[in-house]
């Protein structure tokens, strides 16, 4: 579990990081022929980690 709520971070850090810096936005959306493709499966990915992390067991606390 503890992988998982570091790549969560990760990608919360990495789509962060592109929403803020307007020019790595557009350089990104660049790179994929105009279409924000990177931050699409950036996003993606993201849900499904936090998902995971929602439905996952709880650590037990000892």
């Amino acid at each position: 579990m503890k992988g998982l709520q570091l790549s969560g971070a990760v990608l919360l850090l990495v789509s962060g990081v592109i929403l803020l810096i307007p020019a790595l936005y557009q350089g990104l959306s660049a790179v994929t022929a105009g279409r924000p493709w990177i931050q699409i499966i950036v996003g993606i990915v993201g849900i499904i980690v936090s998902l995971a992390l929602f439905a996952g067991k709880p650590e037990s606390a000892s």
